[in-house]
């Protein structure tokens, strides 16, 4: 009787064992692949925007080549007073699960191409092929369960 009774509690105590060891493997996977997920992410990017509501402001800076990623995050670019480049300009963006905003100059030429997936994009510019002295800005954007809008401060208005 008493064999029985202790063959009982080790089955317990293993049965215990493997549920923790299990949940604990599969803890550590899902948090290996949302390191894996955020540092593919981040690669070749500028800036990383994560988990936080920033304002990027390139004002009275000369705007070259930038990439930005924001993941679950609010993000506001402002380039209203950048200063152009002498050469097209090309900003990128990586927008997963956020909401984000990009406000132009009104006398550049801007011109807006993306893949979506579950997205809300929203271009509020105009791109006027036949404006050859404006300064020239291609905004590249990859989006996936984001809210994206670009606009300028004349179409605020």
């Amino acid at each position: 009787m008493r064999y029985l009774i202790n063959k009982k509690r080790k089955t317990n105590h293993m049965v215990v064992f493997v549920s923790v060891f299990a949940i604990a493997v599969a803890f550590i996977g899902v948090a290996l692949k949302i390191m894996n997920f955020l540092r593919m992410f981040k690669k070749n990017t500028d800036r990383f925007i994560l988990l936080s509501d920033t304002d990027v402001d390139y004002s009275d800076e000369v705007f070259e080549d930038n990439c930005i990623a924001v993941v679950s995050a609010k993000a506001k670019i402002d380039l209203s007073n950048a200063l152009p480049s002498n050469n097209p300009m090309n900003l990128c963006l990586k927008c997963k699960y956020s909401n984000s905003e990009v406000i132009v100059p009104d006398d550049w030429n801007v011109k807006v191409q993306g893949n979506t997936v579950k997205s809300n994009i929203i271009n509020e510019v105009v791109f006027d092929k036949d404006n050859f002295e404006a300064p020239l800005l291609f905004i590249n954007y990859v989006s996936e369960s984001s809210n994206l809008r670009i606009y300028s401060n004349k179409t605020e208005q």
